[in-house]
């Protein structure tokens, strides 16, 4: 005997979590002055990550990278809560975020980590 289930929302429920770690990403580097956008990730167990546009000369490579994680690591280490909210509006998105890129202005809803 089995039990119905969504499998959709079992799949969202295990793969969000993944998705979300590249959130905190953006934080250090905004900080540190770069605009670079998230063009591809990959939110599954075996291997996530997410790359983004944008040009670092390359004798600045080490010290920008070494600057990130040392800024990540500050970030990590001030322990400040995470908020999740989900099906966010693009008027509230936009009122809290500011401008949003084209990928999200074409979502019904957003999700939105804090």
């Amino acid at each position: 005997m089995g039990c119905p289930t969504d499998s959709a929302q079992q799949i969202y429920s295990a793969l969000a979590p993944l998705s979300s770690l590249g959130k905190p990403l953006v934080r250090p580097q905004h900080l540190l002055g770069h605009r670079w956008k998230a063009t591809k990730g990959h939110h599954f167990p075996d291997a996530p990550y997410v790359e983004y546009s944008g040009e670092v000369p390359q004798p600045e490579l080490e010290s920008v990278k070494s600057a990130l994680e040392a800024k990540a690591r500050e970030l990590v280490a001030q322990d400040a809560p995470v908020a999740v909210r989900l099906n966010v509006s693009q008027e509230e998105a936009a009122r809290l975020c500011g401008e949003l890129d084209a990928v999200h202005r074409s979502a019904e809803a957003l999700r939105l980590v804090s």
